[in-house]
């Protein structure tokens, strides 16, 4: 396998997922979300960016996921501790804000698509989860968990 092509795009792209039909690739990219044709991609033919959309001044958008009809993507918004849904049906429109913790990443669905899975770096202190942890190296079965 060889770079068959580069192409440059606007922000600090990040994440990115393919749409179901394989026409378009989403690519979070820092301040924008951006909508990419694949046959423009593939052709070298023309602005591949055919949409951006942003949410907010500085966003931080940085990893996304796509539903497996193709429907809705969500977005992790870091520096807005929030996670958009974006309705893909109708004109790229942000529908809904899942608000999380500090500098939410990965975006996953379970195996049938019912559940979002997630990971932030800190839990917001309203949670009032405890601040406890299991030291690295140990069995996660059998270590005691600490204070932090």
């Amino acid at each position: 396998m060889e770079l068959e092509r580069a192409v440059k795009v606007e922000g600090h792209p990040l994440g990115m997922a393919l749409t179901p039909n394989g026409k378009q690739l989403i690519v979070a990219s820092g301040h924008f979300v951006l909508f990419l044709d694949v046959k423009r991609l593939e052709s070298g033919k023309g602005d591949p960016t055919v949409a951006s959309i942003s949410d907010g001044e500085d966003p931080m958008s940085g990893y996304l996921n796509i539903t497996r009809d193709g429907k809705f993507f969500f977005v992790s918004k870091e520096a807005a501790r929030t996670i958009s849904v974006v309705d893909l049906e109708h004109d790229r429109k942000a529908i809904g804000t899942i608000p999380v913790g500090v500098g939410p990443i990965a975006l996953t669905f379970s195996k049938v698509g019912r559940y979002l899975y997630t990971s932030s770096l800190i839990a917001p202190p309203d949670w009032n989860w405890p601040k406890v942890c299991k030291p690295e190296g140990q069995d996660p079965a059998t270590a005691i968990a600490t204070k932090t």
